[in-house]
């Protein structure tokens, strides 16, 4: 009887270590962003902002602002992506699973501005501190809008 106790003991053990390790999958490798430097933000007279400059830590919307001060009409999709700036370096943020967005076109009219919303509960986790961008493509130039996450104030943390 012993020996069959021992060995139940054991089949548990190893239940409950398998059942953590994949409660704490490990995070996904960081991917470095596709875009290069040099070609960011070269539609002249269009400018991309959030609304704040920074955020805390658990936001799930930020709300951006594209603004057009030329005589051109723009058009541009609701589809972004995020980036997040580690060691110097931009890399993607990964999404839940395959975004899906709608493909309806946004219209920027000349000297106006558009405000629209940005889920970041599509993204794979809550973004930790630290400085990122929302990077859109319109009419095949990228634009991007750079905010930061900080840690709630009142300190309680975790993430």
């Amino acid at each position: 009887m012993e020996k069959d106790s021992r060995i139940r003991m054991l089949f548990f053990g190893m239940f409950v270590v398998l059942i953590l390790l994949t409660g704490c999958a490990a995070q996904p490798a960081l991917v470095p962003s596709k875009y290069d430097e040099a070609g960011l933000n070269q539609l002249a007279g269009v400018v991309m902002t959030t609304t704040q400059t920074s955020y805390v830590s658990g936001t799930h919307n930020i709300q951006l602002k594209i603004r057009n001060d030329t005589d051109k009409e723009y058009s541009y999709g609701v589809a972004f992506a995020v980036e997040q700036k580690v060691d110097g370096k931009w890399y993607a943020v990964p999404f839940k699973g395959e975004p899906v967005f709608n493909q309806l076109a946004v219209i920027l009219a000349p000297h106006s501005e558009n405000l629209e919303s940005v889920d970041l509960g599509i993204l794979a986790g809550e973004l930790k501190p630290g400085l990122y961008r929302i990077v859109k493509e319109m009419e095949g130039e990228v634009v991007t809008a750079d905010f930061t996450i900080a840690q709630p104030s009142g300190g309680g943390g975790g993430y």
